[in-house]
């Protein structure tokens, strides 16, 4: 009845692109609305001795393969971002992936890990309790939630530009009025204080 929706993040487009397999063809659904976007942040454990993105970096370049990195998952937005470090610094490090966020915050703060990209949001809490040393954030500007913490372009990194996204997708052929109205709608949602 063209009242089905798929939510949709960055993530899903990633694996349908990973997974010839996958049950969807994303690319033949109707857009209808943006819902959110924001940037990853780089955060470290504690007890690296490191206080900024180049001195991770260098720490790397001294130590290649000895050190991991986790994200929430093979093909996830905070896969690629260590991926995209990896390849902008030339640094060699290990990637580990988990099954979803909790898990791999959890080994970070234990130090089983070295370093995470995650999302601002699920972050933020373990920066205020000084759990996690935060680092960079991707994107252009910094974070209105974190303003204290450096994009990865002013420290010198170019290219990070990755970011968490999103989205409603409709069924192939949503009717136009259909799409419209709930576009409308949930931009409405979105804007409302509560």
């Amino acid at each position: 009845d063209g009242h089905t929706l798929y939510f949709i993040s960055t993530s899903s487009l990633i694996t349908q692109a990973l997974h010839s397999d996958y049950p969807l063809d994303l690319m033949k659904l109707s857009p209808v609305s943006e819902v959110a976007t924001g940037p990853l942040i780089l955060v470290a454990k504690n007890g690296l001795g490191i206080k900024t993105v180049n001195e991770l970096i260098d720490l790397a370049k001294k130590n290649p393969g000895k050190l991991s990195y986790g994200s929430f998952g093979n093909g996830t937005t905070a896969h690629f971002a260590g991926e995209m470090l990896k390849s902008q610094a030339g640094i060699f490090v290990v990637h580990i992936p988990y099954r979803g966020t909790g898990l791999v915050i959890t080994d970070l703060v234990a130090g089983q890990i070295a370093f995470l990209m995650d999302s601002v949001v699920s972050a933020q809490t373990h920066i205020r309790d000084g759990k996690v040393k935060p680092l960079a954030v991707t994107g252009t500007k910094r974070s209105q939630s974190l303003p204290q913490v450096p994009t990865f372009a002013e420290v010198g990194i170019e290219g990070m530009n990755i970011s968490n996204w999103f989205g409603i997708l409709g069924p192939a052929a949503m009717p136009a009025d259909v799409a419209a109205r709930i576009n409308r709608e949930v931009n409405a949602a979105l804007k409302a204080p509560d």
